[in-house]
């Protein structure tokens, strides 16, 4: 059995017709006929019932060629995948990212190096407006950048290419033992007598927070996440972490923490995207990782579905 004998009988099962058939794939009729004949022989079934008007495949065949059409699909995957890790071989790939995405990035790339070990990857974090900049000024393939409603306009650059990745809810980490840990919600006011752990790039909502709520009691304001994290866990703060962040989070898993919905007269949404600018090639490894990570963040969104209540 050879790969050009299921290439025939899925043609001459689709065109019903052997010369149409021969046409299409630049094969004699006689050297398609013959094929098929040496087929049916080594298989011991009829796959074709010919007549003067059609070829069509008979019941048996009908199931040989569901069989072909599938075979003939793998070795296409198997041969478009062996064409990409040849591409690929030695490439490198420059990405900048915000930092509550850098969890779901990692989980990406360690996926993505078990398929294309040959590649290089350069991840760097920066703010919001780091990753545009980067982005614009060509030191950078991918940008994966955040935004909320009032700060969307930063990527109508006309420059950047975006495309959104997905949302996600604002939450609040409490330590286990803090009064707050018992309500099923916290809003502004709840928080206004707590010490909060604040990271030092979100500067635009503390403003806005500030201006309609009242001050904010900030301990710490760290530029690292894990350590307002941290201070959650030891007791001394509170702090604002997004939803997506809650999965594996290490001091959740522990018990040390709880996180709640944060209620705001306004959806308190953040948005992820990735980016690129329109002078930088859009290679192939790019393309690759991206559709890498849209799988990583289907998982992601899959768990949070089913799992509404892990905090």
């Amino acid at each position: 059995m050879y790969l050009e004998q299921l290439t025939y009988i899925v043609e001459v099962a689709k065109t019903k017709s052997i010369s149409i058939a021969s046409k299409n794939l630049h094969v004699s009729p006689s050297g398609i006929s013959q094929s098929i004949n040496q087929l049916e022989n080594e298989l011991g079934i009829k796959i074709f019932t010919r007549t003067k008007t059609a070829t069509v495949p008979t019941d048996e065949g009908y199931k040989i060629i569901e069989k072909a059409e599938e075979a003939i699909i793998k070795l296409l995957e198997f041969k478009e995948s062996a064409r990409m890790h040849a591409s690929l071989k030695n490439e490198e790939l420059h990405i900048t990212v915000v930092p509550n995405m850098s969890p779901i990035i990692l989980k990406t790339i360690a996926a993505f190096k078990k398929d294309y070990p040959n590649v290089k990857i350069k991840i760097i974090e920066g703010l919001q407006q780091d990753v545009i900049n980067a982005t614009l000024e060509g030191s950078t393939d991918i940008g994966i950048t955040s935004t909320r409603t009032t700060s969307e306009y930063l990527l109508s650059h006309a420059e950047l290419i975006n495309e959104k990745l997905l949302s996600s809810s604002l939450m609040v980490m409490v330590n286990k033992n803090s009064p707050l840990a018992n309500k099923k919600e916290l809003s502004p006011q709840d928080l206004l007598n707590h010490p909060v752990s604040w990271y030092y790039g979100a500067n635009q909502f503390l403003h806005e927070f500030m201006e309609m709520y009242g001050p904010l009691d900030i301990l710490i304001t760290v530029n690292n996440l894990d350590m307002t994290r941290r201070s959650v866990a030891e007791g001394l703060t509170i702090t604002f972490i997004p939803e997506i962040s809650i999965l594996d989070d290490p001091y959740i898993s522990q018990g040390l923490v709880t996180v709640k919905p944060f209620v705001m007269h306004y959806p308190l949404v953040q948005t992820f995207w990735w980016i690129r600018s329109r002078k930088r090639k859009y290679s192939h490894v790019a393309k690759e990782f991206l559709n890498y990570l849209t799988f990583q963040i289907s998982i992601l969104n899959s768990r949070l579905h089913i799992n509404p209540n892990n905090h």
